[in-house]
């Protein structure tokens, strides 16, 4: 049975360095090999962990979800407020040896709930085009493409291969 929660312990932020960095090495390998681009693994895990360190995932506007099967970490996903009423998603990650149980989409639907709860107007989201199934995912939850948004960590060239996505609540 799959548990999702607020990260909260220092145990839990252990388990979310390890996905961010999983997720981290898969995606940014992955960009080398189609875009032939280069970004910083540990710039950009140490810049995630730095707004971990300062609430930015954190309630009332934020969120930090870990998914845990039989006390092991299987996935993650985060929320952020980024402008009054709008809040961006990042980083939805599910291990290898967890995916097809709906995960991701349990994932999601947290994150989609929170963010009506926190009255969020709006939910934005950046993604690599190679991540076709993640896509997919958000189209079945209502999401939309839009053109870019100001606030996507996603700079220079690298803007190109990316989908942004919106959500209207």
């Amino acid at each position: 049975m799959v548990t999702i929660y607020q990260a909260q312990d220092k145990e839990d932020l252990e388990y979310t360095r390890e996905l961010f960095f999983e997720f981290l090495t898969w995606a940014i390998g992955k960009s080398k090999k189609l875009y032939n681009e280069y970004i910083d693994i540990d710039k950009m895990l140490n810049h995630s962990m730095s707004e971990i360190d300062k609430g930015v995932f954190s309630p009332p506007h934020g969120r930090l979800m870990l998914a845990k099967e039989a006390d092991q970490a299987a996935g993650i996903a985060c929320m952020k407020k980024i402008r009054e009423g709008t809040c961006e998603i990042k980083r939805i990650y599910v291990r290898p040896g967890y995916r097809g149980k709906k995960i991701g989409q349990k994932l999601l639907d947290q994150l989609i709930q929170s963010a009506r709860e926190v009255e969020y107007s709006k939910i934005l989201l950046d993604s690599a085009r190679f991540m076709k199934e993640a896509h997919s995912l958000y189209r079945s939850a209502g999401f939309k493409e839009i053109e870019i948004y100001s606030e996507t960590e996603m700079t220079g060239d690298f803007q190109e291969h990316m989908v942004y996505m919106e959500l209207k609540l």
